[in-house]
C-alpha cells in the first residue's frame, strides 16, 4: 500500500497536467513503513530528458536524482518511488516501464492525463530480485484525509522510554488534584515489565504520542494514552486507541479494559464511543499524593474486541 496525502497527491497529477502532451516525472520520498507499506512525505519534481519521444517516454536525469536523494536523506527521508503521466494513454504500466524500472520494493505511480485532464492514477510496486524476475504488481493507493494518518505507530523499545515521559505528563497536566508528575523513568520501566507502550512518530522520527498495553491474559488492559498537544484534535488519539486493541487482538485477547478516574466526567462518555461501557469500579491506587480533601476511585469500562 501507498500512503500519500492530499497535498501531494493532488501535486502528482497537477504536474502531469502541466507537461501535457509530454509525460511528467518525479520522484517519491517518505519511509518504508513496511514490506508492504511505503508513506509519502514530499515529492520531488524532475525534468524529463528524453527528447526523442517525450510524449511516450521519460527518463530522469542521474545527476538531478543523486540531489533528490541527498535533500531527502538530509530531510530523513528516503526514494520510495517514481511517478510519471501517460498523455492520453491509460494510467497502466507498459513493457518499457517495466523494462526502465530498477528500483525494487519502490512504488512506480502512473496518472493518466486526458486532453491536459488527470484522470486515474494508479500504483504498482517493482518486485523480484534481480532483472530477469522483476514484475509490476498492484498497489493500493491510500489518500490520508487526516494528518494523524501521516503518523507512524510502531512498539516502543527502551531508548523511546525518556521521549515518552514528558508526553506522558504534559497530557496529563489537567489531573491537577494529583500533586506532581503523572511518571518518571521508574515508572516506565515497572510498567514496561508488565506490558508494553506503543509509540506514534512524525516522519522526522519523533515521538508525538504513547499508549500503554497489557495483552498477556484477559481481559488486556491499555491505559496512559497521551498525546502530544500540538496533535490533539487531529484523530491521532483515536488511532492510538484503535493500535492498542489490534495488538491486543494479536495477542488473543477477546475483551479489553480501562480505567478513568472519577474526577474526569468528560472520559466516560468519550470512550462510549469507542464502544467501552462501565463494568465496575476499582480502588484507586497511585504512588503521588493527593490535594487535601480529594478523594478519587476508577471507573472501569470494558469491551469485546
Amino acid at each position: 500500500m501507498l500512503r500519500i496525502n492530499p497535498k501531494n497527491y493532488d501535486a502528482v497529477r497537477r504536474h502531469g497536467e502541466e507537461t501535457y502532451p509530454h509525460e511528467c516525472c518525479g520522484v517519491l520520498l517518505g519511509r518504508m513503513e513496511s514490506e508492504d507499506e511505503r508513506v509519502v512525505t514530499s515529492i520531488a519534481r524532475a525534468g524529463n530528458t528524453r527528447t526523442d519521444s517525450p510524449q511516450n517516454r521519460y527518463s530522469i536525469d542521474p545527476k538531478d536524482l543523486i540531489r533528490i536523494q541527498r535533500e531527502g536523506r538530509e530531510r530523513g527521508e528516503d526514494i520510495i518511488g517514481f511517478y510519471h503521466s501517460h498523455p492520453d494513454h491509460p494510467a497502466r504500466w507498459s513493457q518499457t516501464d517495466l523494462a526502465e524500472a530498477h528500483w525494487f520494493s519502490c512504488s512506480y505511480v502512473i496518472t493518466s492525463v486526458e486532453k491536459g485532464n488527470a484522470a486515474l492514477t494508479n500504483s504498482f510496486v517493482l518486485l523480484g530480485f534481480d532483472e530477469h524476475d522483476k514484475k509490476f504488481a498492484d498497489e493500493k493507493i491510500t489518500v490520508m484525509n487526516d494528518e494523524s494518518d501521516s503518523a507512524t505507530i510502531r512498539l516502543a523499545t527502551p531508548a523511546d522510554f525518556p521521549a515518552i515521559i514528558p508526553i506522558v505528563n504534559k497530557a496529563y497536566e489537567i489531573e491537577t488534584f494529583i500533586i506532581g508528575p503523572r511518571v518518571n523513568a521508574e515508572d516506565i520501566n515497572r510498567m514496561s515489565q508488565k506490558g508494553d507502550f506503543l509509540v506514534a512518530q512524525d516522519f522526522s522520527g519523533k515521538i508525538i504520542a504513547s499508549v500503554y498495553v497489557e495483552s498477556k491474559s484477559d481481559p488486556a488492559y491499555f491505559g496512559v494514552l497521551a498525546v502530544d498537544p500540538s496533535w490533539q484534535g487531529k484523530k491521532l488519539g483515536r488511532r492510538m486507541i484503535e493500535a492498542a486493541e489490534d495488538y491486543s487482538r494479536e495477542k488473543g485477547r477477546k475483551y479489553m479494559k480501562l480505567t478513568v478516574v472519577n474526577l474526569r466526567t468528560e472520559l466516560p462518555p468519550f470512550y462510549r464511543k469507542f464502544g467501552y461501557i462501565e463494568s465496575g469500579t476499582e480502588e484507586f491506587l497511585n504512588p503521588r499524593p493527593l490535594k487535601d480533601g480529594v478523594k478519587l476511585h476508577l471507573i472501569v469500562m470494558s469491551k469485546s474486541l
